[in-house]
């Protein structure tokens, strides 16, 4: 009866790193992040291109926001890359020592 229950075990695990392996397979061939600085910028750009009276402080308003808006588009992309190229390993690593989320063979070996 315990021995079932490990080999059931077993395959419930093995099933979970099989889902892994799939999801990092699409993760692979998904293309990157649309950028959202292009339309972000242009909305900054209608806020605060207004009032001619106020120019200075805007002006650094609006620099500031430029600069959040470009920083932040390239974490995402950054973050995107990061998953795609490193997550298998990373998993991989943990659930047995394998490369790129390769699922371990019977007896431990990756």
């Amino acid at each position: 009866m315990e021995k079932e229950v490990e080999l059931e075990d077993l395959a419930k695990d093995l099933a979970a790193l099989r889902n892994v392996k799939k999801a990092l397979d699409w993760l692979r061939s998904a293309p990157p992040p649309p950028r959202l600085a292009p339309l972000l910028n242009k909305e900054i750009d209608k806020a605060f291109h207004r009032s001619g009276e106020e120019a200075r402080a805007l002006a650094v308003i609006d620099s500031i926001a430029h600069v959040i808006v470009e920083q932040a588009d390239s974490l995402v992309l950054s973050l995107h890359k990061t998953v795609k190229y490193n997550l298998g390993r990373i998993l991989g690593e943990e659930a047995g020592g394998g490369r790129r989320g390769e699922v371990p063979r019977e007896g431990g070996e990756g």
